[in-house]
């Protein structure tokens, strides 16, 4: 349980007023000076409040098409001024677009009025994950749960995607829906992200060769992923991780939605059966088969994130404490599981993560030849 942690936690609660609110989401390659962007200027406050006004009745209805409809986007900046733009919307996401009640959402923004602001016109599209589900209560904890999951990477490596939280109004011109105010989620634009950390993106990455994928990165992700318990991504389809490549040309990916991760516990995840999962709350290692020579400097930097982690999880009072505890203690269990790694130092780490749970595993999943 979380009793573990609580000495180091005391620590940093005491720190707590040296950290600026946004201070989780940021990384090292915030400190060069650059144009700023939409995401910049939404970002730097704990919960952004915007409005959004469109159809969403009409939105509602062409969810499972990727037709833009208009929208009007309001919000005050730092300095109290209004600011608005005229965009456009559509739904975004597979399996989200059919359980939620309210889909993803992808924004358009226009280039002129980007431009106009002063901002970078060349990032444009952004995402937005909404509450999916009407229940207020756990479609807001689903929120602020993935929230902390993208959190957590960002913790790990600034080859991540930036978040902020939003408090979105919607407005329904139609009528049929009135207006309600959910928790929400804004995603850096992914050439945004190119553009920070000097990648571009990978157009022929589909079933990588192992050896061209950046060796560090690649198991950081992969036991990011084990760490929250999501199963619902895919190296070799590019399924939930966005590919890019570094100037060395080796393949650097980024993971993006986290909702069937353990850790957000979402009520309509379903584990993923092909790994014998019968939990979303289960783990099982994805990675490519590395000797524990290489794990081990990447599992030691988890075991030393472990107070960060549990600051980002115990601070956030957008969950009330059981919600936190919960979470605290789901990545408790992780910690307990690679302290049982360290103490095994002749076992094949990489195959008992991936093999407790279906030994025919390690087949299906990319391997390194080693």
């Amino acid at each position: 349980m979380i009793t573990r942690l609580l000495k180091p936690f005391a620590l940093l609660a005491s720190m707590a007023l040296l950290w600026p609110p946004s201070s989780f989401s940021r990384t090292p390659a915030d400190a060069f000076p650059r144009q700023q962007s939409f995401f910049d200027f939404l970002s730097g406050v704990p919960v952004r409040e915007i409005t959004i006004e469109a159809d969403f009745s009409q939105f509602l209805e062409n969810k499972n098409t990727d037709n833009y409809q208009p929208a009007v986007v309001t919000f005050d900046d730092n300095g109290g001024a209004e600011v608005t733009f005229d965009a456009k919307i559509r739904s975004r996401g597979k399996y989200r677009r059919r359980v939620c009640d309210l889909p993803p959402i992808k924004l358009n923004l226009p280039k002129g009025r980007l431009k106009d602001l002063g901002l970078r016109e060349d990032f444009d599209k952004y995402k937005i994950v909404t509450h999916c589900l009407d229940e207020r209560d756990p479609g807001q904890d689903n929120v602020v749960k993935e929230l902390m999951a993208y959190q957590l990477y960002n913790q790990l490596t600034p080859y991540s995607f930036r978040t902020q939280l939003l408090r979105v109004q919607y407005i329904d011109t139609s009528g049929k829906m009135g207006r309600f105010k959910r928790l929400a989620i804004l995603i850096e634009d992914n050439d945004e992200l190119a553009d920070r950390m000097n990648l571009t993106k990978c157009e022929d990455c589909l079933n990588p060769d192992p050896l061209r994928v950046n060796p560090q990165l690649e198991m950081t992700h992969a036991l990011f992923q084990f760490m929250i318990g999501n199963a619902d991504f895919s190296m070799k389809m590019a399924r939930n991780i966005e590919m890019f490549l570094n100037e060395k040309g080796e393949i650097v990916p980024v993971p993006f939605d986290f909702d069937f991760a353990g850790l957000v516990n979402a009520g309509y995840a379903i584990a993923n059966t092909d790994y014998g999962l019968t939990s979303v709350r289960d783990r099982i290692y994805l990675g490519i088969d590395r000797p524990n020579s290489e794990l081990l400097p990447v599992i030691r930097q988890f075991k030393t994130k472990e107070p960060e982690f549990l600051a980002i999880v115990m601070q956030n009072k957008n969950l009330d404490r059981e919600s936190r505890v919960d979470v605290a203690d789901f990545l408790d269990t992780f910690y307990t599981e690679i302290d049982g790694l360290l103490s095994r130092p002749q076992g094949d780490w990489a195959a008992i993560l991936t093999r407790k749970q279906m030994p025919q595993v390690r087949d299906s999943t990319i391997n390194s030849g080693k």
